[in-house]
């Protein structure tokens, strides 16, 4: 059995705390400093997030994959589902993230105390299987973790 990872103990007041208020929030600051307006829409509801973290805590995997970050509601609770049960790196897609979304989904997992698990590095660039794929994306740019 994988132990947590050693950010997680001093990022967990500091996770709880950011992850209370998402669920009030009715803007959320992005990478630049711009606030971006919540659409509760987007989001994953509360439960949702709840039930995916229950989901990484009993299944632990290594590795996660995330389709869609829009404001992190469920990369934060994934993320810190992972860094409590040992997981090595969540990656999530989002065509989005740097432009209409201004960075807030990966601002928000920071604010939460989660930048400094190694699973968090950022990297941007075409997916090689996006790229291969010229007939569905022929020019797609994703932002992953």
């Amino acid at each position: 059995m994988r132990a947590p990872h050693p950010c997680w103990p001093s990022a967990q007041p500091q996770f709880e705390s950011v992850t209370q208020a998402l669920w009030t929030a009715d803007e959320l600051p992005g990478e630049d400093g711009e606030l971006v307006k919540v659409k509760k829409k987007t989001g994953v509801a509360q439960r949702g997030c709840l039930l995916l973290a229950e989901l990484v805590r009993k299944v632990r995997p290594t590795h996660t994959l995330e389709v869609g970050c829009a404001y992190g509601f469920s990369s934060v609770h994934i993320v810190g589902a992972l860094a409590q049960v040992g997981g090595l790196r969540h990656v999530s897609v989002d065509p989005y993230q740097d432009t209409a979304r201004h960075g807030v989904g990966r601002t928000t997992v920071r604010r939460a105390g989660l930048a400094e698990w190694p699973g968090c590095s950022r990297r941007h660039g075409t997916l090689p299987w996006a790229s291969s794929s010229p007939r569905w994306c022929p020019s797609w740019r994703g932002s992953c973790w």
